[in-house]
């Protein structure tokens, strides 16, 4: 199982909280060295975590550090920030002192 871990800082917890409607338009893209590795647009998500897990999904079986980018056009913000895929055992989501550890499958 692969986990996504996002480093702990204040602007990674308040995107995390942003208010994301089904009628927004959301374009994501999660990008290593410039290249893109995988890309999502549509307006059928309702919180980070769903766009998350499908950008995730659509990674297939991709290792490392990553850049995510999310823009909801409906809204006009734009975020980035850096993610970690790494194999670990199966466990809950938690808060580890210095990162969060979210399992998405």
């Amino acid at each position: 199982m692969r986990h996504i871990i996002l480093p702990k800082n204040k602007r990674i917890m308040d995107t995390m909280e942003k208010k994301i409607s089904r009628d927004d338009k959301i374009f994501a893209t999660l990008t290593h060295n410039g290249t893109d590795i995988a890309d999502i647009s549509g307006n059928n998500f309702s919180c980070m975590a769903d766009i998350i897990k499908n950008i995730f999904g659509k990674s297939e079986k991709w290792f490392g550090i990553a850049m995510l980018s999310i823009r909801n056009y409906s809204q006009g913000w734009r975020v980035s920030f850096p993610v970690s895929f790494r194999l670990q055992p199966r466990k809950e989501p938690k808060l580890d002192g210095r990162q969060y550890v979210l399992p998405f499958a």
